[in-house]
């Protein structure tokens, strides 16, 4: 995750502030190859514990998180507990979670938010605190029939989002990431399109200002991805000079990338595809981007 310049004035101050809480999605250099292996360990069949989960536990590090993915929505009640009391002991002190707009708001202008208020109560319990991803489109609201279809109306996911930051701002979710990979076709149908992705930006961080000022908004999720000549996917740097190109800027306060290399290793190198290899360039983009260039800040 790569921060953006906090804006001038009080407004500054306070998301300064906030922004050493906000959690990466990627874990660079010599962090992954650690996480990977205790993923390992979490997903592994038949790995037992040395301890009882309560002799092991320790404070939560705002450092790191986890993102379980939409299916932790889902699980019974006993299991999500103990997913969740895995994280806890683990010391995670974030986790990534899926606000899906196709099961929350599956009709028009009727909210279902029992399924994450259920996960979102008992994660904030375990001292986690909660990047919020609100994503995926509704059958009604959608350009095709499918979830990773983009938002037919920009406003409609806007007025979602709006809504989601109400309900959950007393709960101390203040973090919010719009969509998921939204440069590439598996997330963004038909074709990924930056200037649109731009468009539901503003309208959306419109709505998340309005009912947080104090609220942190990212950009991206990008994927890992070349640019394709068919448009099935944008490189995460051409995708961000997109989206300055059409004066996003203003609109978020940090982007956030996936630096995910697998099958290969983090340092294959094959820079035209492993973002990990590109995180330099990204960042020289972001401090050339005018509203770097008028601030202080570092980077």
């Amino acid at each position: 995750l790569v921060r953006m310049p906090p804006r001038s004035g009080a407004n500054a101050r306070v998301r300064a502030s906030r922004h050493h809480r906000t959690v990466t999605d990627g874990i660079l250099g010599g962090v992954l190859s650690r996480l990977l292996l205790v993923l390992a360990l979490v997903l592994t069949p038949g790995v037992a514990l040395a301890a009882p989960l309560q002799d092991q536990q320790r404070p939560t590090d705002p450092r790191y998180g986890i993102s379980p993915g939409a299916d932790i929505l889902w699980l019974p009640e006993a299991e999500l507990m103990q997913e969740l009391d895995l994280y806890q002991s683990m010391g995670f002190g974030w986790i990534r979670l899926d606000f899906d707009w196709h099961s929350i708001q599956d009709r028009r202008g009727r909210y279902s938010w029992t399924a994450t208020d259920r996960v979102v109560q008992a994660a904030r319990e375990r001292g986690l605190r909660v990047l919020a991803m609100p994503a995926y489109t509704p059958r009604w609201a959608a350009v095709v029939d499918d979830p990773h279809s983009r938002p037919a109306d920009m406003s409609a996911f806007a007025r979602f989002v709006g809504a989601a930051v109400k309900r959950y701002r007393p709960l101390g979710i203040h973090d919010w990431e719009i969509w998921n990979e939204p440069n590439s076709r598996l997330f963004w149908l038909p074709r990924p399109d930056a200037r649109a992705y731009a468009r539901m930006l503003a309208l959306t961080s419109r709505r998340i200002r309005v009912n947080d000022p104090e609220a942190t908004i990212i950009a991206g999720a990008l994927a890992p991805a070349s640019t394709a000549r068919n448009g099935s996917q944008i490189s995460p740097i051409d995708f961000l000079r997109e989206l300055y190109s059409a004066d996003a800027s203003p609109e978020f306060d940090a982007l956030s990338v996936h630096p995910y290399t697998y099958p290969l290793r983090p340092d294959h190198p094959d820079s035209a595809w492993n973002t990990n290899f590109n995180l330099a360039k990204l960042s020289v983009a972001m401090r050339k981007s005018p509203l770097m260039a008028k601030s202080r800040s570092p980077l």
